[in-house]
């Protein structure tokens, strides 16, 4: 594939702030390229993904689909705090199949936002 690998977007978006902590454990990761397929390239790119809440790294899930190549869907393992910082860090070392890597430090930012009550 052309062009170089890069990270295309996240959802929830970089710098989001009051993300509802419903939806906040879940950060989807698209790239420019497939990161996925080859499994030996999986097996590697799994350990380039790590996460934080505020300073603290947390543990997580790193998870695809065969049918989406270029996302990876990080899952944070821990219960998501009101007004806390979460960052995901993906480390220059992530690879694409065509073995480009990434080349850079990414990081996606998000703010959960207070408790709310959901009506029942």
């Amino acid at each position: 594939m052309a062009g170089n690998l890069r990270l295309i977007n996240s959802f929830p978006p970089t710098g989001a702030d009051d993300v509802p902590r419903t939806r906040s454990g879940l950060v989807q990761l698209r790239f420019s390229q497939d990161v996925v397929s080859d499994q030996r390239i999986w097996n590697h790119n799994m350990r380039q993904i790590q996460a934080f809440q505020n300073l603290l790294r947390i543990p997580i899930r790193v998870r695809h689909l065969r049918r989406c190549p270029n996302f990876i869907f990080v899952l944070l393992d821990v219960p998501l705090l009101q007004n806390t910082h979460y960052k995901v860090v993906v480390l220059p070392d992530l690879m694409s199949t065509s073995g480009q890597k990434l080349g850079t430090t990414e990081v996606v930012f998000f703010d959960t936002g207070p408790c709310v009550n959901i009506p029942g």
